[in-house]
């Protein structure tokens, strides 16, 4: 059995747009960094509802568990005013997050900058 890579998070703040990223990196999981980074998403989303960003570029796997975690990362959000999306999503989890359909809810975009643009141009009445 192949050993996962412990999920590793890192947070940044978009200079001009004031987005929130964050660029996961190793197995989305329920493991304790899993439910860590969605207590942050969250924490984030109620104290500065803006725009989140969370990049998946290094992150080769995500379980059904951690499907629940960005479903869960996604109505957190939208609850408190936030706007979130994903980029730079790898094969093997754009097509888990096919067949769930989560991706026809939280949009997703081919790059972080793409998904910044999108997240953060205010939208039209």
């Amino acid at each position: 059995m192949a050993t996962w890579q412990k999920l590793e998070v890192e947070r940044a703040v978009d200079p001009r747009s004031h987005a929130t990223m964050f660029r996961l990196k190793g197995v989305l999981t329920d493991s304790d960094e899993g439910l860590e980074f969605f207590e942050t998403v969250r924490a984030e989303a109620r104290a500065k509802p803006g725009s989140i960003v969370i990049n998946l570029r290094d992150v080769d796997y995500i379980t059904s568990a951690g499907v629940g975690v960005l479903a869960s990362c996604y109505t957190s959000a939208m609850r408190s005013g936030a706007n979130l999306a994903l980029a730079e999503l790898q094969t093997r989890p754009r097509a888990e997050l096919r067949v769930v359909r989560l991706l026809t809810v939280i949009p997703e975009f081919e790059t972080e900058q793409a998904a910044l643009a999108a997240v953060t141009t205010p939208t039209q009445p």
